[in-house]
């Protein structure tokens, strides 16, 4: 399907970010991921956020302040639909993993509606 959402979260090289941050992804004004509790995360997840809302305005990554911690980064995200590249190969968290398996299944369970 040309115009599907695809994130995707591969392995990247280790790095270590300050974490300043924490979030809560919303589907269709429902949390999806990262509730009760908050997922941590750091300045760029705003770009992530961005994205994901251009490709798909149902979904809504909301990010809030955090106290600064430090942690280590091994994976990077893509976000596209059809031939739109909205983010590429972003240094993350491999927590973005559990971003992209919620969306995925927000996705599949809307087609079955």
């Amino acid at each position: 399907m040309a115009d599907k959402l695809i994130v995707d979260v591969i392995a990247g090289d280790k790095t270590t970010q300050g974490h300043t941050k924490k979030c809560v992804l919303e589907f269709n004004c429902k949390p999806i991921w990262g509730y009760p509790k908050l997922v941590h995360c750091h300045e760029n997840t705003t770009q992530i956020a961005e994205a994901l809302t251009k490709a798909d305005s149902r979904f809504v990554l909301y990010i809030t302040e955090r106290p600064h911690s430090v942690e280590g980064h091994a994976a990077r995200i893509t976000i596209k639909k059809g031939n739109t590249v909205y983010l590429d190969k972003l240094h993350t968290h491999d927590n973005m993993i559990g971003l992209r398996d919620a969306i995925n299944k927000a996705l599949e369970d809307d087609d079955k509606k």
